[in-house]
């Protein structure tokens, strides 16, 4: 009976033994796989940094305004017997617009002028005939000549009061809008109505202060109407005030777009114009910069398979790429994907055509961290 126990309690530890030294070996297996896991280099993509070119774009906003646009008024007195046209019609120059009541006197004092002035006419002529057969002094024509002239004069007084009971439409335009209605008492120097040009609608923006020395008149611009969400228009600048709003630093700039018809007063705009253009900078994509709690940006070189931590300097921003002015010259080969996980002198296998290369020598292997950079591509 003791020999079966000694028998079984032998076997028993003979069991632990092997199990013992299965998950030893299974543990001592698992963290090899671990460390070869471990070891194999970060997966990145990569660029060969090349010349292009960058402009900043600035993004404004603006009204669609006439620069022609006139409010008419009159100097007369008197109701408002009829008006001839109305917002949104079409006038052309000389087409009378508005007509104003109580001429009567004018028109009968024209009409006594008028006689005057034939008969003073008629008394010059013959003191001209006496003056020369010396049957007058010439005092006399002087005398006579003067008359005649003053009642030429009265007329043309006259007539000019007469017209202004009549607004005419100065030139081609579209009547805006009306401040009278027929039987209104208007008195003198009243606004009546407005019209504007529809040749010159043109686009009015206000450009911030920082912009301003930036502009040039021949900038070609591209705009967008919220008129027309789906449509995308261009427009070159044509004028460029000489000088900036006192209250608002800003300065105001005209452009007039390829097609005016499209146009209306008060028409909402959003537009686009790039400034400072470079044509040979330095430029990478924004994704492949961080930014450090000190605010440094920084970027990582692929050096002979090894990421190298690059501080730059940066200058123009524009649809997601990003001017470097130091820290990175022609030829060098950025890291663009996964920098947030990388650290100075980690090994990284580049991606290229979207598999990994077998060899770091399929990529450059210098770079202008191994020598002082310059900066290149120009001033912000």
């Amino acid at each position: 009976m003791i020999s079966k126990l000694v028998i079984r309690s032998a076997l028993l530890s003979l069991i632990f033994c092997c199990a013992a030294i299965a998950l030893i070996v299974s543990c001592s297996g698992t963290g090899s796989d671990s460390a070869v896991v471990a070891k194999k280099p970060t997966e990145v993509r990569v660029l060969v940094v090349t010349p292009s070119a960058i402009a900043k774009t600035v993004e404004l906003t603006g009204s669609v305004e006439p620069y022609r646009k006139v409010g008419l008024a009159s100097p007369a007195e008197g109701p408002v017997i009829s008006l001839n046209a109305r917002q949104g019609d079409p006038v052309k120059v000389g087409d009378k617009l508005v007509e104003i009541g109580r001429r009567a006197g004018t028109n009968a004092l024209i009409a006594s002028l008028k006689e005057q002035l034939a008969k003073d006419e008629e008394s010059f002529r013959r003191s001209k005939e006496l003056a020369l057969i010396e049957g007058i002094s010439t005092q006399q024509l002087d005398l006579a000549r003067a008359t005649y002239e003053s009642s030429k004069a009265q007329l043309v007084k006259a007539q000019e009061t007469e017209g202004d009971f009549s607004v005419l439409a100065p030139w081609n335009g579209v009547v805006s809008d009306l401040m009278v209605e027929v039987g209104d008492f208007v008195s003198p120097r009243a606004p009546l109505l407005e019209m504007y040009d529809p040749a010159s609608l043109i686009l009015r923006a206000e450009i911030p202060e920082r912009y301003a020395p930036n502009l040039r008149k021949g900038m070609n611009i591209l705009v967008t109407l919220d008129a027309y969400p789906d449509s995308l228009f261009s427009a070159t600048i044509v004028r460029v005030y000489p000088y900036l709003d006192e209250r608002m630093r800003t300065r105001t700039v005209e452009a007039a777009v390829a097609d005016p018809k499209i146009l209306l007063p008060g028409m909402f705009a959003r537009l686009s114009i790039k400034i400072g253009a470079i044509e040979k900078a330095i430029v990478v994509p924004n994704q492949a910069l961080t930014i450090t709690p000190e605010g440094e940006s920084i970027a990582f070189l692929l050096i002979n398979g090894t990421a190298k931590r690059q501080k730059v300097k940066t200058g123009i921003e524009d649809a997601g790429r990003i001017q470097i002015l130091e820290g990175i010259q022609t030829g060098d080969t950025l890291i663009t994907s996964g920098i947030m996980s990388l650290k100075d002198g980690m090994k990284v296998t580049p991606i290229i055509n979207g598999a990994s290369a077998d060899r770091p020598a399929d990529v450059p292997k210098t770079s202008s961290a191994e020598k002082p950079s310059t900066s290149a591509g120009g001033q912000k």
